[in-house]
């Protein structure tokens, strides 16, 4: 699959030690907001999201990054450790995975898993 900077999201996931610390996130987001908007940090798009269960866990996705080699950007990488500051954070790179440009993939959607016993 070609690889393209398109094809990539940030994800930062914080779990805020305490419940009062939530507006601390907002304040971040606000940060993240004056900051995106330089012409070295732009990203597609930026959103923050709130877990539905889990009233202390936060993400903070940054799309379309300008990542080179699954490496995770100066923004992101400064908004997490912003996040450190009040709760715990997984800083993380995906990349889109399309299953249509994997002959592997559509091999095994075609004849099953290999070795497979019947009973």
């Amino acid at each position: 699959m070609k690889e393209t900077a398109e094809s990539q999201t940030e994800m930062i996931i914080v779990r805020v030690y305490s419940i009062s610390d939530t507006h601390a996130v907002h304040d971040i987001l606000k940060e993240i907001s004056k900051l995106s908007k330089r012409n070295e940090n732009r990203h597609r798009a930026i959103f923050l999201c709130k877990n539905e269960h889990v009233e202390s866990d936060w993400a903070v996705c940054f799309q379309n990054s300008a990542i080179e080699d699954h490496r995770k950007s100066v923004l992101a990488t400064y908004v997490a450790e912003m996040l450190r500051t009040v709760g715990l954070v997984n800083h993380t790179v995906w990349k889109l995975y399309d299953a249509r440009d994997d002959q592997a993939v559509d091999e095994l959607i075609k004849t099953g898993p290999k070795n497979q016993n019947s009973y």
